[in-house]
């Protein structure tokens, strides 16, 4: 497992609050919550957040969850800390990391993007899976398409949601596009 430095979640961590305040991940957060709990075979009260950064979906999250955080930047964890300190915050990675519990649903927002080898992007849902309740449902948000907008610095808008529920049979459901025509497929 290759791990990259990004200067923006180190030494520029500091900007992420003013480029991208919490507020501005409400909608898409309301949005993802939703899905879980539509989609859930348990209630969910507790979530893991894998690759949180500084805890920007988190500010909405721990209304509905008590949630906890992984990530491995410090600097964006020092912020998330900050920001929402109701919130667990863990330095680890998402290929690897093991927690001695199980949460009713795990989330990657966005995140998973970063995973650049087909090992890592499955490292990562097999530890997200690993961490997860039965009945539980696993998120995770992958972009379909990079729009970029300068005003919103480069932050993708078309986003596509991901869910599988843990159970004796798989569902896998690819859901709500933020921008572009609504879909959904069921396996």
């Amino acid at each position: 497992m290759e791990k990259h430095e990004w200067p923006s979640y180190s030494e520029l961590a500091w900007t992420e609050p003013i480029i991208a305040p919490p507020e501005e991940y409400e909608e898409e957060t309301e949005l993802f919550i939703k899905v879980i709990k539509e989609h859930s075979r348990i209630e969910p009260n507790t979530l893991l957040h894998l690759g949180c950064g500084a805890g920007g979906n988190d500010y909405t999250f721990k209304m509905h969850f008590k949630v906890t955080g992984a990530d491995i930047s410090e600097g964006m964890l020092e912020i998330a800390r900050k920001q929402n300190p109701e919130v667990t915050y863990i330095y680890d990675d998402m290929r690897s990391i093991e927690l001695r519990e199980c949460f009713d649903a795990v989330a990657i927002p966005d995140s998973i993007g970063y995973m650049t080898t087909l090992e890592d992007l499955r490292s990562a849902v097999l530890t997200a899976y690993m961490h997860l309740k039965p009945g539980g449902v696993l998120l995770i948000i992958a972009s379909i398409a990079e729009q970029f907008s300068w005003l919103r610095l480069c932050r993708a808008v078309n986003k596509a949601v991901m869910i599988f529920s843990k159970a004796l049979n798989y569902q896998v459901f690819v859901a709500y596009p933020l921008i572009k025509s609504t879909f959904g497929v069921c396996f």
